[in-house]
């Protein structure tokens, strides 16, 4: 996804195979262990978005996606007028 600070990024699971554990690492450091998280985006940057799926006690199916995050610096509204008063 993409989009403008702040960026809140609510990740679905469609993982097949009935996987019984998730591991999301959202790109900056954090970590969740929901089916479904959602992160919130507070700086600018290209994330790397990573879901390790597991199913059985001893990891016996492992499975990984990868996706990119990018957010942007909200714009900043800034101008000048070369004149600002006259006759009309």
């Amino acid at each position: 996804g993409t989009g403008c600070l702040p960026l809140a990024v609510k990740f679905n699971d469609l993982s097949a195979g009935q996987p019984d554990r998730w591991v999301w690492e959202a790109g900056d450091g954090r970590i969740s262990t929901l089916r479904e998280p959602s992160f919130l985006y507070l700086e600018p940057g290209e994330f790397t978005v990573k879901l390790t799926v597991y199913k059985g006690a001893t990891d016996s199916a492992v499975a990984e996606k990868v996706a990119i995050v990018k957010v942007y610096q909200f714009p900043v509204v800034d101008f000048v007028a070369d004149i600002s008063e006259g006759c009309a």
